[in-house]
């Protein structure tokens, strides 16, 4: 047999072990799972790491508003230096992290007081003031998106023991 007919039985048993396949059912059309997309009002970068934006789905009003109370408590102790309301907010391991990086700080608030102590009071204050964009949510991680004077910005929350907590000390930017 030669090259080409060779060739073109090895095509044939091919597409018969092809034709072969499947269950013997109806012929579906998948759907593609229709594309994420950002709440409206918060920006995405064509190129660039959109995955808080992204993340999870959108979260229901009433979650919203939930989270939205939580994040803006923790903001509002921090711009008054409240912190043992801010360690209460936040999940086990930040703040047990907090003490670990904090010389000599005994409790969370201490260590809290430690890493703000050199922050303008303004500047807290100012972070306070923030318009919520969107609450996206993949149990057991949520991130709350808001608009600040300075830009966009995120803060991370986990679901511990039942409860939502503020897992990122800090907000993180966003877009």
């Amino acid at each position: 047999m030669g090259r080409a007919a060779t060739a073109l039985l090895l095509a044939v048993l091919l597409a018969l072990a092809l034709a072969g396949c499947g269950d013997g059912g109806e012929e579906t059309t998948a759907k593609a799972p229709a594309p994420k997309r950002a709440a409206p009002g918060v920006p995405t970068s064509s190129g660039g790491d959109n995955s808080i934006q992204l993340y999870g789905v959108e979260a229901s009003d009433a979650e919203r508003a939930k989270l939205t109370t939580l994040v803006q408590t923790f903001l509002n102790a921090r711009a008054t230096g409240n912190w043992a309301k801010v360690c209460s907010l936040l999940a086990a391991k930040p703040r047990a992290e907090q003490l670990r990086f904090a010389p000599g700080a005994k409790s969370c608030a201490e260590a809290m007081a430690f890493f703000a102590k050199d922050a303008n009071p303004a500047t807290l204050k100012d972070e306070a003031q923030i318009e919520v964009l969107s609450l996206r949510v993949d149990p057991p991680i949520a991130f709350l998106i808001y608009r600040r004077s300075d830009g966009i910005w995120a803060t991370a929350l986990e679901r511990e023991e039942g409860q939502w907590k503020v897992i990122s000390v800090t907000p993180a930017p966003v877009g």
